[in-house]
């Protein structure tokens, strides 16, 4: 399975890197943030204007790119970090690929019976396979912050060299992100905006039974 924030902090540090004429390292990426794509501290390491550095990315935000498809819309700045702000473009094209690499599921089993940890995640996998099962058309994720987010904490699942608790931690995180997407949605409204996450539904559905069997 593609390591997607690997691959986007390599990028995000190889074209920034570029911009700015400085080296700069795919480990002084940090993804996923708390309110944006991924931030970095480089300007407080290099002792520079962090304004300046947003300013200069963000006039060539067009160099970003991941999968063939633009990947940072603008970058701002907040105590000396840089906040990588993702194009519409990115979360489509991240959960297309998870959905390629991963295949469908079955119909998950019940959670009665099982340890604290595991019934959390095969709650979660039950509810978004149920949600999945809606998803047609293009894939495509929703221009909504909170599915974003469970989005891309789902593609964080996968990393390379992961120990097991660290993978558990990172499941539970998204789990957390993946129930609560659809809270912040009227409930009138609630059924419509569910069918529009089917296809982030069933990205981590997939992502999360393969969590549980590794």
């Amino acid at each position: 399975m593609t390591d997607i924030c690997r691959l986007l902090k390599e990028e995000i540090a190889a074209t920034a890197g570029g911009v700015l004429g400085i080296g700069m390292r795919a480990g002084q990426i940090g993804c996923p943030a708390a309110s944006c794509l991924a931030r970095s501290a480089i300007p407080l390491a290099m002792r520079a204007d962090a304004g300046a550095y947003a300013q200069a990315l963000t006039e060539r935000a067009a160099r970003f790119s991941l999968f063939g498809r633009p990947l940072i819309k603008n970058v701002g700045h907040h105590n000396g970090h840089l906040l990588f702000y993702a194009a519409d473009a990115f979360y489509d094209a991240a959960l297309a690929v998870i959905l390629k690499e991963l295949p469908p599921i079955a119909a998950p089993g019940s959670a009665w019976h099982q340890e604290a940890l595991p019934a959390r995640l095969l709650y979660t996998k039950r509810r978004m396979w149920m949600l999945s099962r809606k998803a047609d058309g293009c894939v495509t994720c929703p221009a909504d912050e909170a599915a974003r987010r469970a989005l891309l904490l789902t593609a964080a699942i996968y990393a390379r060299g992961l120990t097991r608790r660290a993978l558990e931690l990172r499941m539970l995180e998204a789990s957390d992100a993946l129930l609560t997407m659809t809270h912040h949605v009227t409930p009138y409204l609630r059924p419509r905006f569910c069918a529009r996450c089917a296809h982030v539904a069933d990205a981590a559905a997939r992502v999360i039974h393969w969590g549980l069997t590794r």
